[in-house]
């Protein structure tokens, strides 16, 4: 049987009024993102999902809309486990993908979290996704945060090491499946699946704007970018 965490999805908080136009006016925002390596040099997210068997996947498209890198990636599978590698590096101005998939001949879906360092600053972005094995039943769902830590025992999120700092992934990830109260914090966000309409994070530095598809073989789609 599937196992389901239980979670209060809080409503959609949509971005302020001007935010398109602050953001495009930032020195630090790129318009325009090109494919990198892990793109097949132009293939799309689509394409890479409809190559893969596994009828249960998560397919991540991130574009750095950024003039800094996104390094340091870390993930934690709750079901299944990482299909298609995970680029070391997201250069600014380039979008690559990853795919997680359900493990083979489980009857489960596929549920983690994603993580990637915002230059040399101590904020990540980070991506909850949960794909249902069981369509019928229940509803995809993604959740975006930009976070620099909270508190736990005095220690903070990413600061540790190898080992740590999975413990801390984990915990991440726990927090942004079950918690309703850990999107109530600015900078965090929670939706159902949502077929392109965007879900806007922003934590005033910098922002997310992701979409997920409410499908078996799931694509979400995220661009960060500046505030």
């Amino acid at each position: 049987m599937e196992t389901v965490l239980p979670i209060v999805i809080p409503e959609q908080v949509s971005p302020p009024r001007g935010r398109k136009q602050a953001v495009t006016k930032s020195p630090s925002f790129l318009t325009t993102t090109f494919a990198g390596h892990t793109m097949f040099g132009g293939s799309s997210a689509e394409l890479i999902s409809n190559g893969i068997r596994s009828n249960r996947t998560c397919t991540i498209q991130i574009s750095n809309h950024l003039s800094v890198p996104l390094t340091l990636p870390h993930f934690h599978c709750f079901d299944g486990g990482l299909y298609y590698p995970l680029p070391a590096v997201i250069q600014p101005g380039t979008r690559e993908a990853c795919v997680f998939s359900k493990n083979p001949s489980s009857p489960h879906g596929v549920i983690g979290v994603l993580t990637y360092q915002i230059g040399d600053s101590p904020r990540r972005v980070a991506v909850m996704f949960s794909v249902a094995y069981n369509q019928l039943q229940y509803r995809n769902h993604f959740g975006t945060a930009i976070v620099t830590g909270f508190d736990l025992e005095n220690s903070a999120l990413f600061t540790h090491s190898e080992d740590e700092e999975e413990d801390e992934v984990t915990l991440l990830f726990d927090r942004m499946y079950q918690d309703a109260d850990f999107y109530q914090r600015g900078g965090r966000a929670h939706s159902l699946a949502n077929d392109g309409v965007p879900m806007w994070t922003t934590d005033g530095a910098y922002q997310i704007r992701g979409t997920m598809s409410d499908r078996g073989k799931a694509i979400v789609k995220l661009n960060i970018s500046t505030a």
